[in-house]
């Protein structure tokens, strides 16, 4: 396949993905992962209680919503994967669904973390784990994740710049700069 099919087919598919109208990865992973988060919990013989997508636990109702999915995570992999250059269809798939393994089970454990740490500290330090794992140790994994996938399976392009950087070799723009 052509370079140009393919970075069309690349840009296309991460528009779409992120132009439609329902989250894919909410939809797929939000009950497997529920459910998963909540053997930790059952292991301890805590009270547990799923209203569809509420957990009644410790005299709390926790909303299960997109986030506790790690959905962004899932969608920025995807992203990275699709617009990455030079990266084959088959190495693609390997590299998201390893990656997609990866965030899903150190989401689970970080939901049975913050579950536990809920029924046995109370809810300040629930709070309180949950704003740490949210805004500092999940960003570090993703980029972790991403960093360990192109190490394992020996991706050498840059997500966009090696497409802008090729682009921009074969533009106008660079040959005048040339002369």
């Amino acid at each position: 396949m052509s370079y140009v099919k393919s970075l069309i087919i690349r840009v296309a598919a991460s528009a779409l993905l992120l132009t439609l109208p329902f989250n894919v990865f909410y939809v797929l992973l939000a009950k497997i992962t529920l459910w998963t988060s909540l053997i930790p919990i059952y292991l301890i013989r805590y009270p547990i209680e799923v209203d569809g997508n509420n957990l009644l636990i410790a005299g709390q109702s926790l909303e299960f919503v997109s986030a506790c999915v790690a959905t962004s995570a899932y969608y920025l992999l995807a992203l990275l994967v699709l617009l990455t250059k030079d990266v084959k269809p088959k190495t693609g798939a390997y590299v998201f669904l390893t990656g997609a393994l990866l965030i899903f089970v150190m989401n689970v454990a970080r939901i049975g973390i913050l579950l536990f740490i809920l029924v046995r500290f109370g809810e300040n330090w629930f709070d309180n784990a949950h704003i740490f794992f949210w805004q500092f140790v999940s960003t570090a994994y993703v980029a972790l994740v991403w960093i360990f996938l192109t190490y394992k399976f020996k991706v050498k392009s840059i997500p966009v710049y090696s497409d802008a950087l090729f682009l921009f070799s074969k533009s106008v723009f660079h040959k005048k700069r040339k002369r």
